[in-house]
């Protein structure tokens, strides 16, 4: 008898483990998807801020044009610095790689481990293959009457509502999770 508890212990603990372990790295992927959507979200702000929202007054006189176009060539260099370096660019497209890569990797361990989460991660896993579509499908191109700000800034709304729709997922796992490997106490 006592060696027939034992046993369903032991495997009721792995389980429980398979089960933790499955969580943690959906819950872990979502996190850095986030982080990867508010890179890009960071970058398309601060290209708009150094080449398009930056501006031109057409009030002063010429030594202030003069400055104020020293200003916005200053703030253009900042960015092809920090962004447009080849170090930079490299940096980038590492990032996308290893995300889509993490989110491939995520898709396998879902669909090999379906069996022990619970059964609303489907929901989940529907949610996040319609995220990861919509992140990495080429982005629409500009209107030809529209103008780069304007199309930038679409991206931008998209990425951020990616990325709350993200939070959407993540805060519905954590609860799936702590309810189904039983971590909250009433």
């Amino acid at each position: 008898m006592k060696t027939e508890l034992t046993k369903k212990f032991w495997v009721k603990q792995q389980v429980w483990d398979t089960r933790k372990k499955a969580y943690d790295g959906l819950i872990e992927s979502f996190y850095e998807t986030k982080e990867y959507l508010h890179f890009q979200i960071e970058y398309t702000n601060e290209y708009l801020d150094a080449y398009e929202r930056i501006g031109c007054n057409s009030e002063g006189d010429e030594e202030y044009h003069n400055s104020y176009a020293a200003y916005v060539k200053e703030e253009q260099i900042k960015f092809d610095q920090k962004y447009q370096s080849t170090e930079a660019i490299a940096d980038r497209l590492r990032i996308e790689t290893d995300t889509k890569t993490k989110l491939t990797q995520l898709k396998k361990t879902l669909d090999t481990k379906f069996i022990y989460l619970h059964s609303d991660i489907g929901q989940i896993k529907s949610g996040l293959e319609s995220i990861i579509t919509q992140i990495f499908k080429k982005a629409r191109e500009q209107g030809q009457h529209e103008d780069l700000d304007d199309y930038l800034e679409s991206i931008i709304a998209d990425h951020t509502k990616l990325s709350n729709d993200l939070t959407d997922l993540i805060e519905r796992t954590q609860v799936i999770a702590s309810e189904h490997l039983e971590l909250r106490t009433s």
